[in-house]
């Protein structure tokens, strides 16, 4: 089947499979490229969806073609479009149109503050979520004609998009925070009660070292302190307590 503008059509089936072929996010930015080919869409983004209003957009985003500089202007300029949208899907099962911003013009004269209009586009996000339970949303700029259709299509591949998406970043995290031999060794002498001078001498290593290295741990599990990351640990069986 050709879509519009005479593009090959595939199938549900077929992009499914091309969705769970996927091993990078530059694999899922190829796909999604292909589908807005196929919706005549020409934006897309997939983004987790906050737990609160304290985030960046650029920090929520996993997979997006939209230019850098426009969600700069959403993070200064711009921020509550998003903190609404982002409220609007946490308690939504459907899917939220709204008229954004898609390219931005240069102020006329550099002492100026304000921007120039911008151009708007008409966008669609669903609200979806991966396996475990974290929701997140799949937007892109409207097909033109409105097609019923091809609206249920982007529907249906967004919690596919989306589950492969936060699968790669699982992945990818695990890989770049994996915790090394010594900080895991740290961490377990943390766990019997050692001080850090202790573990020093334990280990034959310079207070500094041991500090660096529970400092290190902490922030690959992304916790607090030591306490906490030892805590983390223990719960997903790094380290035995």
């Amino acid at each position: 089947m050709l879509n519009s503008n005479g593009a090959l059509m595939l199938s549900c089936h077929d992009m499914i499979s091309e969705i769970a072929a996927c091993e990078t996010n530059y694999d899922v930015f190829r796909v999604l490229r292909l589908i807005c080919t196929e919706s005549c869409s020409k934006t897309f983004m997939v983004s987790e969806v906050p737990r609160d209003e304290n985030f960046k957009l650029h920090e929520m985003l996993i997979v997006s073609n939209w230019d850098p500089e426009i969600i700069r202007e959403f993070d200064i300029s711009y921020e509550t479009v998003f903190r609404d949208l982002f409220d609007d899907l946490r308690g939504s099962v459907s899917p939220i149109h709204l008229d954004l911003p898609v390219s931005v013009r240069e102020t006329k004269q550099p002492e100026e503050k304000d921007h120039a209009p911008m151009q708007l586009a008409e966008c669609v996000f669903f609200p979806v979520y991966e396996r475990s339970g974290k929701k997140g949303m799949v937007g892109f700029s409207c097909p033109k004609p409105h097609d019923p259709d091809m609206f249920a299509k982007l529907g249906f591949l967004s919690s596919f998009v989306f589950d492969k998406s936060m699968e790669i970043k699982k992945v990818t995290t695990t890989q770049n925070n994996a915790l090394s031999e010594r900080e895991i060794q740290c961490l377990n002498w943390t766990a019997a009660g050692k001080t850090s001078y202790e573990i020093g001498i334990i280990l034959d290593i310079s207070l500094n070292t041991v500090n660096h290295y529970l400092n290190n741990a902490s922030k690959k599990l992304n916790c607090v302190n030591r306490t906490h990351a030892v805590a983390k640990c223990v719960q997903e069986g790094i380290i035995e307590f």
